[in-house]
């Protein structure tokens, strides 16, 4: 099953993207289908645990490889 891959950046950030409805939903219905569907519980679970990591930045990554 091939998905397209969306890009990170939501356009809102009360909305956020649905694998399974293969489109944008709020995420006031996001949470309440995690109550019924076990799918949306673990996605929504994955989605909200990683949602304000930030990646390193890249300075860092450029100064280790000057120190090898």
């Amino acid at each position: 099953m091939a998905r397209n891959k969306k890009s990170k950046i939501d356009p809102d950030p009360s909305y956020r993207w649905c694998d399974k409805q293969d489109k944008y939903i709020p995420v006031s219905a996001c949470k309440e289908k995690t109550k019924v569907k076990a799918r949306c519980r673990k996605c929504y679970q994955d989605w909200d645990r990683t949602r304000y990591q930030m990646p390193l930045p890249i300075k860092i990554a450029e100064d280790r490889k000057q120190l090898k």
